[in-house]
Order: C-alpha cells, then sequence, then structure tokens
C-alpha cells in the first residue's frame, strides 16, 4: 500500500466515515488513477477538473455525483465551502388589536434577510505521504505531521426591531440611521417620538403602529472563528488530539437590540440593555 493510500485511509478513520463509504471515496480515487494511468501522486487540481469533465460530458453523470471533494495527490489539500443565503421571512400570527379580524401580515421576528457563511479547511502539506518533510523519520513526523488549520466566517442581517404602541410625529422612512452613523448609544433617529410618559399609549387604545419593520433592525451578526487540530496516530485504533480554537477571533462585538422603550426623558429610545 502507498504512503499517499495510507494517509487517506487514516484520515477517513479519523473522521469516522462509514465502512461502505470509505470502499466507495477508495474506488472513486482508483478510478481516477486509473483514466490518466498514473498515481494520484502525480496528479494536479487541472487533472481533477478534467476527469471531472469526463464524467460530467461522457460518463453522463449528474453535476451532484461529479461535484464531490478529491483528495489531491500534491501531498495537502485544501476546501473551501461558501453559502449565501437570502430570504424574506413574512408571518400572520398577531393581532394588532384584540377586535382585529384577522392577523395582520408582517415581516417575521425571525427574518434576517442576508446571511454569508465560508467555511475552510487546510490539511498542512507536512509529514508522512506530504509535499513536505516526508521523509523524515517516525517520531519527527508524528510531530510535524496531521496538523489542519480550519475557519468559517459567518455575517448575517440583524432582526427586525420589535416596537411597542408608539407615538411618532413624522415620517417612519426617517427613523433609520446610515450604517456609518449607528452606534450602541444611537441606533436610530429619536426625533419625532413621543418621549413624555404621561403621553404614552394606553394598552386599551387603538394601536395603529406596527409592530415590526422591515427596514429597523438590530445589530447584524459578524464573527470568525479559528481553529488549529493536531491528529497524532499513536497505534492501530489509537489517536491523541491536539485542538486549539480561537472563538470571535477578530473580536467582534455582538450588542443587544436597543432598549424600545420610550420613557419621560431618562432613557434614549436606542439606550442598549
Amino acid at each position: 500500500m502507498t504512503p499517499l493510500r495510507q494517509r487517506m485511509i487514516d484520515d477517513m478513520q479519523l473522521r469516522n466515515l462509514a465502512a461502505r463509504t470509505q470502499k466507495n471515496y477508495i474506488a472513486h480515487v482508483a478510478g481516477f488513477a486509473k483514466y490518466f494511468g498514473r498515481s494520484p501522486a502525480e496528479l494536479d487540481i487541472e487533472a481533477v477538473r478534467q476527469y471531472q469533465l469526463y464524467l460530467l460530458n461522457e460518463r453522463k453523470l449528474s453535476p451532484e455525483s461529479v461535484n464531490q471533494y478529491t483528495p489531491v495527490g500534491d501531498g495537502h489539500a485544501m476546501g473551501v465551502a461558501a453559502e449565501i443565503t437570502f430570504q424574506k421571512w413574512m408571518q400572520a400570527v398577531n393581532l394588532l388589536n384584540p377586535a382585529a379580524a384577522a392577523p395582520i401580515r408582517e415581516i417575521s421576528d425571525s427574518d434576517a434577510p442576508h446571511r454569508i457563511n465560508i467555511s475552510s479547511v487546510w490539511s498542512l502539506p507536512f509529514g508522512k505521504g506530504r509535499a513536505l518533510l516526508n521523509s523524515t523519520n517516525g517520531f519527527v513526523s508524528r510531530i510535524v505531521g496531521g496538523w489542519e488549520l480550519s475557519g468559517i466566517w459567518s455575517l448575517q442581517s440583524g432582526f427586525a426591531l420589535p416596537w411597542n404602541n408608539m407615538i411618532y410625529y413624522g415620517d417612519p422612512a426617517n427613523i433609520q440611521l446610515p450604517l456609518n452613523q449607528r452606534t450602541p448609544e444611537h441606533w436610530f433617529n429619536t426625533d419625532g417620538f413621543e418621549m413624555v410618559s404621561t403621553k404614552q399609549m394606553l394598552a386599551n387604545q387603538v394601536r395603529t403602529w406596527p409592530f415590526r419593520f422591515s427596514n429597523l433592525r438590530g445589530p447584524r451578526q459578524n464573527n470568525i472563528d479559528i481553529a488549529l487540530i493536531k491528529q497524532t496516530r499513536i497505534s492501530e485504533g489509537k489517536n491523541i488530539e491536539f485542538r486549539a480554537e480561537a472563538l470571535n477571533a477578530a473580536n467582534h462585538p455582538l450588542f443587544p437590540n436597543p432598549n424600545m422603550t420610550a420613557t419621560g426623558g431618562k432613557y434614549n429610545l436606542s439606550d442598549t440593555g
């Protein structure tokens, strides 16, 4: 058995893949090598592309079957996955007033119109069966090999802010501040709201102010997580894992939604807490 195949088998065992899945992966790599008549260790990413086109155009496989992660035989591998979501979540579950004939159709409190997830895993090219330091003795290979660097970046829109029954003098389009003017202490324009406690709406008064506006949202989520993982094989079926993780590695703050209660000048509407 070649060092590259042994490495592939070891990696599949570490990921706890089922025996049938491992067998299928080995068969796919064998077919890849047979197509070119060369060892996978001698092939590069362009060969992977050519083989995928062959499977798609000549073997008539579906794109879902063709577009699989294929180990590249240069002793290291890197995988990147990206997911971008655009959505609009509407709901009709709340009565604007108790005597209303039907629930009001409105933007959902769980609506996040934009979300981006980008993740990556890089198996570092050091140690036995890899591009670098592959001829070292077993002790050194155990130290320099088996390292993996991974990360995930998530960016998501804030959720629609929940409003009480407010008194507002003006155009609601003026409430939203430009993104570069928003701060935790002043998230939206409070001019035009009735701030006097004795003038607030009573619970039994007819409500015309919406529960939520689709353009008035809380802070967005911007997060990066990074992990460095070291897998060391001790013997058959025995491995040691070292893991160092940095959650929110960029130290981006995640503020709560602003305080949405209008009181007699004691609190600004956009005070957090």
